[in-house]
């Protein structure tokens, strides 16, 4: 997690009950519309006449933020807090319906402003609001327009009246109050307007209405990918890297209040977790999606709906015989909505396509509608967990950089313990029973027992699962023996402190897991006895995994070096596997930074242990020859990769145990990836070929074979061999072959397609044998999307997965370079 502590950002009403401190710490982006808006003001100070300003953006936006943002600039500000005093009117002003109106409400929300500082005055703005209010038949504008003005003149600041959703006050007064607002706005530079809209309204283009040229238009835009890391990182306190983003700001549109939302829920979730989630993320939020709709009335709910439900930019007569409405009706309502900012228009006259403003309510829709519609929103968020996770490159780096610990480092004691001693639901009274018997006295065998019997306890209430259990009775182990001196009541003591870091690891608290680890290393680090030093070796692989997993790498690295020095020269079994697994994730932690020293760490893993005959010691061995050879191709040197590659299968092609089959069909797949890199096809085609004679049905990952791994570097071969039509063949088959609910599946043909057509492959031919795919698999409809568009043929796709298929593109064009 970043160092960036996660602040509490308000997604509705910012700066009510809000001090200006608060409204600016809360305040990270939109710097540039700020300095906008307040050059705009202060340009007015000693104007004759005011320049006015107009906010717009749909809802969601940060127009309310913004004006909030603003009026505490006014306040604190030592130059503009002694030229210019800020009133916000209510975000809804519901009860104007006519000039008088306005000016009454001005003097309301005056009398507010004046109340901190000013109590007098409120007072007395309040009486006069009060009697005006109750006359009838007189000039009340007016005469509470003229105390507005003299309150101005008093104050000797000129007043910033903030009125928000100015398209719907113009909609709901009447005809002559745009007009007359104009008036006493060019008449009385004592008063300067900041306004907030959802749209650019109609009154606003046509030079016979009152609102004409009035305004400086301050648009706002959807955040930029920089902007909505910026906004991350304060409310969740954590970084992530453009790739991260670009699928979060997809989904929000750049919103900054669904950016809120999904980054309070996503904080401590991985990309791929967050997406993976975004189901519960929408049930969680079921009110708010709902009341949105709610709020529109209901024939305009019924068109907007039915513009969700097709999620993507469409005519006014798609949208009408969706909504089952007449032609005409439908356009009427489009237009409302687009007043609204809840609908959005891309090109011209007959030509229009209308679209839902916020892409996250199409999904809301579709999630909630029915089963099928689900499955393609579903479809989409597989495809960019594929995408956006990583690039090939990326991708061969995710496995280089696989550190591994002792997840299942559960140790037991007595093998016969009565199972229904454990079983769910144990009431506490047994518990208890059990802690006074290990705290009264006895002999060194009893005291033994008793503590290899807690500890078997607890290790099965780990295996099984029930992590807090498995914490409580290692934490009982610990307090009742760690003063017996006994060495076997120590080893159990040891083994303890282990079990409770591996528990609270996989409950999720990895911070808190380091320190059981850490203790281990403390107390024990000096004992000589076998199960201990098994403890502490342990303790270190998994004390340096949780650094690294926590984006600690020196604290990581320190662990594993020390684990190294203790026990480099050790021949007990356990403790060797964990001086092998210390320096593959060693390796793994320097790769991106110092790939060479990486290359030495993995040459140093493979000379102390090949020729070690155990087979978890060869699993490491051969890893670390199949790292070196993936970081050899990334790093662009394919003659290591090769030799790397065959080192690992010359050494162990002959093993018949299946983790180290597993690493040497890695290493051949590694060998072909290395020849088409090197321009050799042919010999890539021939190392497909033993790769799927000896190892076809190995499977580097749960469901995916190395004989179906195997095509997607055939494809590439023939591509760079110039045979097209055996590319096409093969493709075929991997597309037919492929599992779209296995992500491994997805995410290798998405990065094989890519490189194919960034090295030349004609989009046309193999998009069409993938639409034969995309109709089973809605997962795959982002990339048909982008090779149709490549090969001069664009579809209409919903807006979110136009934007992937562009970013596609844009990754064909970046590796074709």
């Amino acid at each position: 997690m970043s160092q960036s502590r996660a602040r509490t950002i308000r997604k509705f009403n910012p700066g009510v009950f809000q001090s200006d401190r608060e409204i600016i710490d809360q305040f990270v982006v939109r710097d540039r519309e700020l300095g906008t808006v307040l050059d705009v003001i202060r340009g007015n100070i000693d104007a004759p006449s005011c320049q006015h300003t107009l906010v717009v953006g749909p809802r969601g936006r940060g127009k309310t933020m913004l004006l909030a943002r603003v009026a505490a600039e006014l306040r604190t500000d030592p130059h503009l807090s002694q030229a210019l005093f800020p009133v916000r009117f209510m975000e809804e002003s519901l009860e104007i319906f006519n000039i008088e109106d306005f000016w009454l409400e001005a003097l309301f929300h005056l009398a507010r402003e004046c109340a901190p500082h000013h109590a007098d005055l409120s007072e007395e703005l309040d009486a006069t609001r009060a009697d005006l209010a109750g006359r009838r038949g007189e000039d009340v504008a007016a005469s509470a327009r003229a105390r507005v003005l003299d309150t101005a003149d008093r104050l000797g600041r000129r007043l910033v009246l903030m009125v928000e959703n100015l398209q719907d006050l113009c909609d709901d007064v009447d005809e002559d109050f745009g007009w007359q607002l104009r008036e006493s706005l060019q008449s009385h530079p004592e008063v300067i307007l900041l306004g907030s809209a959802t749209s650019h309204f109609e009154g606003l283009k046509d030079a016979g209405q009152p609102f004409f040229e009035l305004f400086r238009i301050v648009q706002l835009h959807p955040l930029s990918t920089a902007e909505c890391r910026r906004l991350w990182r304060v409310v969740s306190g954590e970084e992530r890297e453009d790739r991260q983003m670009r699928p979060i700001e997809i989904f929000t549109g750049g919103s900054p209040r669904l950016l809120v939302i999904l980054a309070e829920f996503g904080r401590h979730r991985s990309t791929t977790q967050l997406m993976e989630e975004m189901v519960s993320l929408i049930d969680d939020h079921t009110e708010y999606f709902r009341g949105h709709l709610d709020a529109l009335p209901k024939a305009e709910r019924r068109v907007y709906l039915a513009a969700a439900d097709l999620w993507r930019p469409s005519s006014t007569r798609e949208i009408a015989d969706r909504a089952r409405l007449d032609v005409r009706k439908v356009s009427s309502f489009l237009g409302r909505l687009k007043k609204r900012g809840a609908i959005k228009v891309e090109g011209r006259s007959r030509r229009r396509l209308y679209s839902v403003s916020e892409g996250l309510y199409c999904i809301y829709y579709k999630l909630r509608h029915q089963r099928d519609e689900a499955a393609v929103v579903r479809g989409v968020i597989h495809f960019m967990m594929a995408f956006y996770e990583s690039d090939e490159a990326a991708a061969m780096l995710g496995a280089l950089l696989g550190d591994v610990a002792f997840h299942d480092a559960f140790f037991g004691g007595g093998e016969d313990l009565d199972l229904s001693k454990i079983a769910p639901g144990m009431a506490a009274a047994t518990h208890q029973e059990l802690a006074k018997r290990y705290e009264a006295p006895g002999d060194g065998d009893r005291q033994i027992r008793l503590a290899g019997e807690l500890l078997d306890i607890g290790s099965r209430f780990g295996q099984s699962g029930q992590l807090a259990r498995s914490i409580e009775y290692s934490d009982e182990v610990i307090r009742c023996f760690e003063s017996v001196p006994e060495p076997e009541v120590q080893s159990a003591v040891a083994r303890a402190f282990v079990n409770k870091g591996v528990a609270t690891e996989k409950s999720g608290s990895l911070d808190a897991a380091i320190e059981p680890f850490s203790a281990v290393v403390g107390r024990f680090g000096d004992l000589s006895a076998p199960e201990i030093q098994e403890c502490v070796g342990t303790a270190l692989l998994n004390k340096g995994y949780l650094h690294g997993k926590l984006k600690e790498p020196d604290e990581a690295i320190a662990a594993y070096d020390e684990a190294v020095r203790r026990f480099g020269a050790s021949r007990l079994p356990r403790v060797k596997l964990c001086v092998a697994m210390c320096l593959r994730n060693k390796g793994s932690m320097l790769v991106l930074d110092s790939p060479d020293a990486a290359q030495l760490v993995w040459d140093d893993l493979v000379e102390r242990f090949i020729d070690d005959e155990a087979p978890e010691i060869q699993e490491q061995v051969a890893s670390a020859l199949v790292k070196k050879a993936g970081a050899a191709l990334v790093g662009g040197s394919g003659e290591l990769a090769v030799e790397a590659s065959d080192r690992a299968v010359d050494r162990y092609g002959g093993s018949r145990d299946p983790r180290v089959l597993r690493e040497i069909a890695l290493a051949l797949e590694m060998k072909a990836q290395a020849q088409n890199h090197l321009g050799l096809p042919g010999e890539a085609l021939a190392t497909c070929r033993t790769l799927v004679d000896r190892f076809g049905a190995v499977e580097s990952d749960p469901g995916v074979p190395a004989s179906w791994r195997a095509m997607g570097i055939e494809v590439m071969a023939q591509i760079r061999g110039r045979d097209e039509r055996a590319a096409l063949r093969i493709f075929r088959r991997l597309c037919d072959e492929m599992d779209d609910e296995n992500p491994v599946m997805l995410h290798k043909l998405v990065w094989d397609t890519i490189d194919l057509v960034a090295c030349g492959a004609p989009p046309g031919p193999f998009a069409d044998v993938l639409a034969r795919s995309a109709e089973q698999s809605e997962a795959l409809v982002p990339l048909l999307a982008a090779l149709r568009k490549l090969s001069g043929h664009p579809t209409r796709v919903p807006e979110e997965v136009a934007q992937v298929a562009d970013d596609v593109i844009d990754m064909i064009h970046d590796r074709s370079a």
